[in-house]
């Protein structure tokens, strides 16, 4: 139980204050304050710009934290497990009564699917299967009866799925793409099936391959839908444009642009910029709303490259060794009704794990260790902001915490949040389990009624 408190306790202030959270050892909540004027005079207080800009906000730490609890209570108030039973519902009585259901016939859709796995197929010989998926060709219509799935349709521009519920009513899965398309290929989707075979002819194993080759032909559009009757009650519009030098995958390279509208009951989950150049940089932006209020809008930038690298496997076959980042500059905005926004900008994120990396190494040498946290400070800038305002009324820095070690102190960094009264607190110590009590237990029957709702 007390694993779960702290997994929500990690999350609240994640969702709340929008940066990573380090979780140690628990701490006496009681101490807080205690705990805040020893940063001040010890290695915690490796950081010392506590006032980060000249801005001066209008409300103290403690009507902050109350602030930050009443939100996150709002936040979690507006999210309930039961908006989603409808869907739950049909899914566990498809699962029950068709998908799993040995009684239930489902041959014609698994020939349909091996006889569009066929269409695929533009080369098939002993060495070489290679196949290009088109939504194209898996298409057609099922209806599920009494003892088993019959197809009403072959071919069309649509993949439809119709069965009833537990109460009888209709329901209805689609999926639909568009025509137009983009082939990409990448050794990612291609795989080799080596076997030894045993000839007693000449009392040896013989060698074999067999080469699988996979294209996939990203649709600019598709959608799916889920309705009942005449309610639509699951919308999913997925747009793509994608830039490929020919049609292998080159992360150096290429630029992709993808934007997302799901729909499920009165929630909606918009992606309307997900944009990747491989030449320098990825961006996105999301936004979470219910009944056409903005619930969450995440937002953020980040400079940098990206590479696949390779390597021969045991075969010789060539095969996707591991993707290298470098990243450089980053910036993200998150905003929670409007009401908690942080906005923050790191100089360069690959420095940044540099120095963090320097300060792992230097774990027993506080002299040392300051000096990396100082550094990695410099190269971080994010800010709290309330109700909307322009000016800043809280930042989150970094700043060391000293535990005994097998081989003396040893220092670590943890984020805090600094105010301009110059007080500061550790995450740990702000976000404690005695004000935010009733935000922790909102959050585990949460979880408890998703669980239960997946059951």
């Amino acid at each position: 139980m007390k694993k779960l408190k702290l997994f929500g306790y990690v999350l609240m202030a994640m969702a709340i204050s929008m940066t990573t959270v380090a979780c140690g050892d628990d701490d006496d909540d009681n101490n807080t304050k205690q705990e805040n004027t020893a940063n001040k005079n010890g290695t915690e207080g490796a950081d010392n710009t506590d006032n980060a800009d000249n801005t001066t906000p209008t409300s103290t730490p403690e009507e902050q934290k109350a602030f930050l609890e009443s939100t996150a209570r709002e936040l979690l108030g507006k999210v309930q497990a039961s908006d989603f039973k409808n869907i739950s519902d049909i899914v566990k009585y498809a699962n029950e009564n068709y998908l799993e259901n040995r009684n239930f016939n489902s041959d014609p859709v698994e020939d349909w699917f091996d006889a569009c796995l066929k269409v695929c197929e533009v080369t098939s010989n002993d060495n070489l299967v290679r196949r290009v998926y088109k939504a194209a060709n898996f298409t057609g219509c099922f209806e599920a009866g009494s003892r088993g799935w019959t197809q009403t349709k072959t071919g069309g521009d649509v993949l439809r799925f119709t069965f009833k519920d537990a109460n009888g009513n209709n329901c209805v899965l689609e999926a639909k793409a568009s025509d137009s398309y983009k082939e990409v290929a990448s050794p990612l989707f291609d795989d080799t099936d080596h076997k030894y075979r045993w000839n007693p002819e000449t009392s040896t194993y013989e060698y074999s391959s067999k080469r699988y080759e996979n294209v996939i032909a990203v649709p600019t559009e598709i959608t799916v839908t889920l309705t009942r009757g005449s309610n639509t009650l699951v919308s999913v519009k997925v747009n793509t444009s994608l830039e490929v030098n020919g049609n292998i995958i080159d992360l150096e390279r290429d630029n992709y642009n993808v934007t997302i509208a799901a729909k499920v009951n009165t929630y909606e989950v918009i992606v309307d910029k997900a944009i990747y150049k491989g030449s320098n940089s990825a961006e996105v932006s999301t936004t979470i709303k219910k009944n056409n209020e903005t619930l969450v809008k995440v937002e953020g930038k980040v400079a940098g490259k990206a590479k696949l690298t390779y390597k021969q496997d045991y075969y010789g076959d060539r095969v996707v060794d591991d993707i290298e980042v470098e990243p450089g500059e980053a910036w993200a905005n998150v905003n929670v009704l409007n009401k908690v926004c942080v906005e923050g900008k790191v100089t360069s994120v690959k420095n940044l794990i540099e120095v963090l990396d320097d300060a792992e190494d230097f774990r027993y040498d506080e002299a040392k260790f300051n000096g990396c946290l100082a550094s990695a400070n410099e190269k971080i800038d994010m800010k709290v902001y309330y109700q909307g305002k322009s000016s800043a009324d809280s930042w989150v820095k970094l700043i060391g915490s000293a535990h005994r070690g097998n081989s003396g102190m040893k220092y670590e960094p943890t984020p805090a949040i600094f105010f301009a009264d110059e007080t500061r607190y550790s995450f740990e110590s702000f976000f404690d389990e005695n004000t935010f009590k009733k935000v922790i237990e909102n959050f585990e029957t949460l979880l408890r009624d998703f669980e239960d709702l997946a059951d």
